[in-house]
């Protein structure tokens, strides 16, 4: 896993965070890009975009963006616990020990995380990944017009969380701009930390923390105009 932690425009992740979720303080983003040996799935590649949130005065991370390339990951993704999953390409490369990956879709690089100058890091720059995952699950009807016959606010967090390696590194990311999928919004203001892990840890079933009784607060319309 090579995750880029930055800070971006507060305004950009607010416009994405359903209510009742908060954006923690600092303005942070989550980039992650995975290479995943799932049991009953096999090897697939994912990118996450997420966002520190609160809820209820609990710290986790919202699932902004999701992109991978394993057809059955994307629909048990979706339809279990409401993650955004997309598929995409995932070019990546090794280069005068600067290590690259890519996420594409619909003929646009979304987004590029370059990692370089690695150094043994610590445990503790994980913390992040141990706290719940808070997902906008969306069911819509099939009638004309009706509103969306699921919408909930799902809540789950990784178990049998094991770290084998974890170094730090000098990172950058970089975007593309495509109006299906404007990741762009979230540009960079400074780059925080780059690391590179090696995990095992299981995603178990989860719970829902909220019912929508009416779509949510949720801006993602405006910023992706």
């Amino acid at each position: 896993m090579v995750i880029c932690v930055y800070r971006s425009n507060p305004k950009a992740i607010e416009s994405l965070v359903p209510e009742p979720l908060q954006p923690a303080p600092g303005a942070l983003v989550y980039a992650w890009q995975t290479d995943f040996q799932v049991l009953g799935v096999g090897s697939y590649h994912e990118a996450v975009i997420s966002l520190p949130v609160e809820f209820q005065g609990k710290s986790g991370q919202y699932m902004a963006y999701l992109y991978l390339d394993s057809d059955t990951a994307i629909a048990a993704g979706r339809e279990i616990w409401g993650f955004p999953k997309k598929y995409a390409r995932f070019p990546s490369s090794v280069r005068e020990d600067i290590l690259t990956k890519k996420v594409e879709r619909g003929g646009v690089e979304l987004f590029k995380i370059s990692l370089q100058s690695m150094k043994p890091g610590k445990k503790e720059d994980l913390v992040a990944l141990r706290n719940p995952i808070f997902n906008l699950k969306i069911i819509p009807s099939v009638r004309k017009g009706a509103p969306a016959d699921v919408m909930q606010l799902t809540a789950t967090t990784l178990q049998n969380f094991i770290v084998h390696r974890v170094m730090e590194g000098s990172a950058t990311i970089e975007f593309g701009r495509s109006t299906a999928d404007p990741v762009y919004l979230l540009q960079t203001i400074e780059v925080i930390k780059g690391l590179y892990c090696e995990l095992d840890f299981d995603l178990p079933h989860g719970e829902v923390i909220y019912e929508y009784g009416e779509p949510p607060k949720e801006k993602r319309s405006a910023a992706s105009s």
